[in-house]
């Protein structure tokens, strides 16, 4: 007689997958450009776009101001303006 796997526990279940956030994101002449936000951190953000913007580009995400920083497959990179001005010390080799 086989067997029937056991029962999972809830505890066992994976986590619900989040809603995808979505944001609007202005460009420096205006235009709105909708986006799905794929990642967040304290620097920047990733975004799915259905189209790139040229990298240096001021954009506005949100309400944050932003710089964007490169392109990905999917979409691009966005350094927030305040990351994106500080600049790196100079690391000297003792």
């Amino acid at each position: 007689m086989p067997r029937s796997p056991p029962a999972r526990e809830a505890s066992d279940e994976e986590p619900a997958q989040a809603p995808a956030r979505r944001a609007v994101c202005r460009l420096e002449d205006g235009t709105a450009l909708y986006v799905k936000i794929l990642d967040v951190s304290v620097d920047g953000v990733a975004v799915d776009a259905p189209r790139r913007p040229a990298v240096g580009s001021v954009i506005h995400i949100g309400r944050q101001k932003g710089v964007i920083g490169r392109h990905t497959p999917r979409g691009f990179v966005v350094f927030y303006e305040t990351a994106a001005s500080q600049e790196l010390p100079i690391l000297r080799a003792v």
